[in-house]
């Protein structure tokens, strides 16, 4: 190989050269091929980064509308407890043995 090179250069001295420009070549082509690759990895992270931020955004819109679903629910729940317990507490009949009409459409309404 190095008779070939010397064959082609013609001067001992220009080998050095040669395989300078050889290990810069490929040095070069290493450097560049590390940073496209690295550009492309960066460019897909951040489109799946993008991907994930707006399906998390959907997530977390409908966690919220069933929360407040739920929270609608215990308020519903809550009032009508209040308005059960108030209505037993103004029951005229609440202290008899039989139960009245009112009192009887009142507890059916649990």
């Amino acid at each position: 190989m190095i008779r070939v090179l010397l064959g082609l250069i013609g001067r001992p001295a220009m080998v050095g050269w040669a395989l300078a420009g050889v290990m810069a070549l490929v040095g070069g082509s290493y450097t560049l091929g590390r940073y496209q690759g690295t550009t492309a990895a960066n460019v897909r992270l951040a489109a799946e980064q993008a991907r994930l931020q707006v399906q998390m955004m959907r997530m977390a819109d409908i966690a919220s509308r069933k929360e407040a679903a739920r929270l609608a629910a215990v308020a519903a729940a809550d009032k009508l407890s209040r308005e059960l317990e108030d209505a037993a507490h103004t029951d005229r009949n609440a202290g008899r043995i039989a139960l009245g009409a009112d009192s009887v459409r009142r507890l059916n309404r649990r």
